[in-house]
């Protein structure tokens, strides 16, 4: 029996409820993780299987991130980006993938484990796109 693939989504801004439900009709699980208690709940992600609201640091040795795992990072900022893909790269997630601007994304690939933003963007992304992803292992 093949194992359901979870999408974790680091944020709850706007973009993440759209993630959610589409994840979800997708079928995928979902899990919702953001610092925010007002925006990471049941009644913004009511699709969602499972939401964590607290400091990434707190969340991450709660969530089992496994090759069939899909982490997608969808902050409000650099820095929450950066501590989460820094802990992302670290698991057996099958897809890691960051969205935002075009200013933000790149600064935040490079300072990760030292890797060339350009050599993952090339292999992954589009020259139009504004995020860009760790491709599937």
């Amino acid at each position: 029996m093949i194992p359901v693939p979870r999408a974790f989504i680091f944020g709850a801004g706007h973009n993440s409820k759209s993630l959610s439900k589409v994840a979800v009709m997708a079928g995928f699980s979902s899990t919702v993780i953001d610092d925010r208690e007002a925006f990471a709940n049941s009644e913004r992600f009511p699709e969602a299987d499972e939401i964590f609201s607290g400091e990434h640091e707190e969340v991450f040795p709660k969530l089992t991130i496994r090759e069939t795992s899909y982490v997608i990072i969808v902050t409000r900022g650099h820095r929450d980006d950066m501590r989460v893909l820094r802990w992302a790269v670290s698991t057996a997630a099958r897809y890691i993938a960051m969205i935002g601007s075009k200013r933000k994304v790149p600064g935040t690939g490079e300072r990760a484990r030292g890797w060339s933003f350009r050599s993952i963007w090339r292999n992954s992304c589009p020259e139009s796109s504004t995020s860009f992803s760790y491709p599937p292992r």
